[in-house]
C-alpha cells in the first residue's frame, strides 16, 4: 500500500500538479478564442465609450450563457435596444468577488491572501458601494466629463420607471449587479 501511495504522490501528482502550475502561470486554462476576463473593460466598454454611447453593462453572478441569449433577446424585442452578448475565458480561481473585479476598469488586481478579496489599483472590491468608488475613481482620472454609475439590479428594477430615469440620466456607463437570476422577475420588469 506504501508502495502505491508513493508511486501516486510521486509519480502522477507531482506531474500533474506541475503541468497545471504551468497552465496557471501561462494562461492556458482559457479556450484562445474566448476574451478574457480581465480584458472586458478595455476591449467591450471602452470602444463605446470612445464613440459617445451609453453603456450598460450586466453583472450577474453565475449568469449562464444561454440565460444570458434569453434575456438579451427579451431586451432586444420588448425595449428595442442593441444587446451584445459575449462569452467570457473566466479568471482563475474562479469565485465571485475576483470575477466581478475584473470586470471594472483596472490597472491592476491582487487577491489578498488572508480573506482572498480582490483588490482593484489600491481598493477591495466587495460591494456595490465600492465598485462606485472604484468606477467613479477610474473615470475621474481616465474619462473626465463621462459619468459612471453600479447599480443594484433589484433595488433599481423595484423602483418606478420615472426614478430609474432620474438614477442613471446623464450617466454615460452603468453597471447592474445582480446575486441572483429569477425568470419571471426578468420578464416583469424588463
Amino acid at each position: 500500500l506504501q508502495l502505491i501511495e508513493k508511486k501516486y504522490t510521486n509519480d502522477f501528482l507531482l506531474k500533474v500538479s506541475s503541468v497545471w502550475q504551468n497552465a496557471l502561470e501561462n494562461e492556458k486554462l482559457v479556450a484562445p478564442e474566448l476574451l478574457r476576463q480581465k480584458k472586458f473593460f478595455n476591449t467591450v466598454v471602452k470602444p463605446y465609450l470612445e464613440q459617445d454611447k451609453i453603456v450598460f453593462i450586466i453583472c450577474s453572478d453565475a449568469l449562464r450563457y444561454e440565460a444570458g441569449v434569453e434575456l438579451g433577446s427579451l431586451l432586444e424585442r420588448e425595449n428595442r435596444m442593441q444587446v451584445d452578448l459575449e462569452a467570457l475565458g473566466s479568471a482563475v480561481p474562479s469565485y465571485t468577488s475576483l470575477g466581478m473585479a475584473f470586470l471594472l476598469p483596472h490597472k491592476e488586481i491582487r487577491i489578498e491572501k488572508k480573506n482572498g478579496n480582490a483588490v482593484v489599483d489600491g481598493r477591495i472590491s466587495s460591494g456595490i458601494e465600492a465598485r462606485d468608488e472604484i468606477l467613479r475613481t477610474y473615470f475621474k482620472k481616465y474619462y473626465p466629463g463621462k459619468q459612471v454609475k453600479a447599480i443594484n439590479a433589484v433595488d433599481f428594477a423595484n423602483l418606478p420607471l420615472a426614478r430609474q430615469e432620474v438614477e442613471i440620466r446623464g450617466c454615460d456607463c452603468i453597471y447592474l449587479y445582480s446575486g441572483k437570476i429569477g425568470r419571471a422577475s426578468c420578464r416583469e420588469r424588463v
